[in-house]
């Protein structure tokens, strides 16, 4: 038996042999044949269902992954577009802007949207009050605004111009001071668009010293220590052309003091720069001259308060005696009749009279309580009151007691008359009788019965208690002659 293997057929696949030789053709080799191939169709078939899952699993897995990045790119969206959501406060005020240019300058507090930014956004501005302070710009290096100016002790010395902040007066004299400014952004637009920057407190520093140079420059070393208000013509001297041509600067606020002098060219400055700053307020919060002559200056500063206070009092003691007198109409009495004196040594009895007119209205009361205009002057309230008052009111009781009287006496002379037309004897008898009675009523009268053909003597000498009594009936009378001139002179008793 030959077992030599015959050659197999290069074109079959591999695993598979030829069976086209005799000795393959006799074995019978069917059976084996069917069993490999269902084998190999149940392999096949089972890579193709896992196939089928695992391409069903990577379909739902990408369904899913895109379902969720659809859902997660909406939020992103959604994200972006409120992005432009902010909130302004109630002390700010709202700025809209869309591509770059503003599109709405007063937004009010609350939340507003606007395109998401880069594209816009909404730019909250505070316009609360803010108060800077400048302690170092104008004194000693060794200051120390913390502590009490006298408790503090400086190096003897003259003044380094790169180390000492100083300020130079209309007199030549140099003084420090340290100084407030409070200030608001009161036109948040404006500011957005000229300033937004955070060198805001720079520049307000710069102005701030500037215009605290100008001012002290115009003033003297005591205007500048009192910080008193200052006249029209000094303040009016100090504003230059460019000052004057700014219309806030009106005629009454030239006659402020010099803080308001400050914060007038602070307030030009910044509207010159258009940056939408406004200033409330500049004050000058400590002011004191050189360490050299500072001693001086404190005893003269104490000197002239101790003046002022002595001024004050002698004005409240004048306007409370003056209440005292005449209420609160002294004041235009006093104008009045110094008006009426005038007048009258003029010569001008006509308008001498229309404002004794005037003067005895105010005496009857017709302008009591009342707010007029007299001669371009105008008083607030007019109540004759105090010692003034009482005068009048004593003058007119006694003018009504002297009518009175004068008038009773008229009615009993009349009665009288109609008696004695009627019987004269008898009238005069009756009289007669009557004033007998009264003479004898008399405390110091005496009655004496004596014989008709008797001689009687009577020797008078001056009782000193009717002298006295005397003196004090001419005294009383003059008083009421005085009373009765001043009545017509003012023509109460008109």
């Amino acid at each position: 038996m030959n077992d030599q293997q015959p050659p197999q057929d290069p074109n079959l696949p591999e695993g598979f042999e030829d069976t086209s030789s005799a000795a393959y053709r006799e074995m019978p080799v069917e059976q084996p044949r069917a069993s490999l191939i269902l084998r190999q169709d149940s392999v096949r078939e089972e890579r193709v269902a896992s196939m089928e899952a695992a391409n069903r699993s990577l379909a739902d897995a990408l369904r899913i992954t895109y379902r969720l990045l659809q859902g997660v790119l909406v939020v992103l969206v959604a994200l972006f577009l409120f992005s432009g959501l902010r909130q302004i406060d109630q002390s700010e005020i709202g700025i809209k802007v869309s591509f770059g240019r503003i599109t709405d300058r007063n937004l009010q507090p609350g939340a507003h949207l606007s395109l998401p930014f880069p594209l816009g956004e909404v730019i909250p501005v505070s316009t609360a009050q803010r108060v800077l302070r400048f302690q170092d710009s104008f004194t000693h290096g060794q200051f120390n605004p913390a502590a009490r100016l006298e408790n503090q002790s400086f190096t003897p010395g003259s003044l380094n111009p790169e180390l000492d902040g100083m300020l130079l007066t209309a007199d030549t004299s140099l003084a420090h001071a340290t100084f407030s400014v409070a200030y608001r952004r009161s036109r948040p637009a404006e500011y957005l668009e000229g300033l937004y920057t955070p060198h805001e407190e720079d520049l307000i520093r710069l102005i701030a010293e500037r215009a605290v140079v100008h001012t002290v420059a115009g003033v003297t070393i005591d205007e500048l220590l009192q910080r008193a208000s200052s006249g029209p013509q000094v303040l009016e001297a100090e504003l230059t052309d460019e000052d004057n041509s700014n219309a806030a600067i009106s005629p009454v606020q030239r006659e402020s003091s010099i803080e308001q002098l400050v914060r007038l060219r602070m307030q030009s400055a910044l509207d010159d720069l258009q940056v939408g700053l406004e200033i409330d307020q500049a004050a000058l919060q400590q002011v004191f001259a050189p360490l050299t002559i500072r001693e001086d200056f404190v005893r003269v500063n104490q000197v002239d308060s101790q003046a002022t206070q002595a001024r004050q009092r002698a004005e409240q003691d004048r306007r409370s005696g003056l209440n005292s007198v005449a209420g609160s109409a002294y004041e235009a009495l006093l104008d009045l009749i110094d008006d009426y004196g005038l007048l009258l040594e003029a010569g001008n009895t006509e308008e001498a009279s229309r404002l004794l007119a005037v003067i005895q209205s105010i005496f009857r009361g017709e302008l009591h309580g009342r707010r007029v205009e007299i001669e371009g002057r105008e008083y607030a309230d007019i109540r004759l009151a105090g010692q003034a008052a009482s005068v009048l009111s004593g003058a007119r009781r006694y003018r009504q007691t002297v009518v009175s009287e004068a008038r009773r006496r008229a009615d009993t002379f009349e009665t009288k008359l109609a008696l004695y037309q009627s019987n004269p004897a008898l009238f005069l008898l009756t009289e007669y009788r009557e004033a007998m009675g009264i003479f004898r009523s008399y405390e110091h009268v005496q009655a004496f019965v004596m014989p008709l053909d008797a001689k009687l003597e009577i020797l008078v000498n001056n009782d000193p208690q009717s002298a006295r009594e005397r003196s004090a009936a001419e005294r009383e009378r003059a008083s009421r002659e005085v009373l009765r001139q001043r009545e017509r002179a003012l023509g109460v008793g008109r």
